[in-house]
């Protein structure tokens, strides 16, 4: 959807544990139609401050950061969800930075699991 207009994506996964085979299946089975790339060592995660996972940092080719936090307000504490999210952070941040906009929600609270 993004691809088009000059965006790419990267799916980093930082847990020690993320081996190529987990990281394989995990793009496989949510169909992700970009690189995932493993981060053992949280070189990336560290660089962009990424402190949750899943944590969605939308940065522009002079590394400012437009955005950061949740894709979208599905999960609203850990374990509990909406039907279907009524929020998407991640698209209307990615629209902004399209349209020369500011991102009128910089930072989100990502729900998930802690980098350490």
């Amino acid at each position: 959807m993004y691809s088009p207009e000059g965006i790419s994506f990267l799916a980093v996964y930082p847990l020690a544990t993320d081996t190529a085979e987990i990281i394989a299946t995990f793009q496989q089975t949510y169909k992700l139609p970009f690189q995932g790339r493993s981060d053992p060592e949280k070189k990336t995660a560290h660089r962009l401050n990424a402190q949750i996972t899943p944590e969605v940092v939308v940065v522009n080719e002079k590394g400012q950061i437009y955005y950061q936090g949740a894709i979208d307000n599905w999960y609203y504490t850990l374990g509990r969800h909406r039907p279907q999210p009524t929020q998407h952070y991640l698209r209307d941040a990615l629209d902004a930075a399209l349209a020369g906009r500011p991102v009128l929600t910089p930072k989100t609270e990502a729900i998930g699991c802690l980098i350490d």
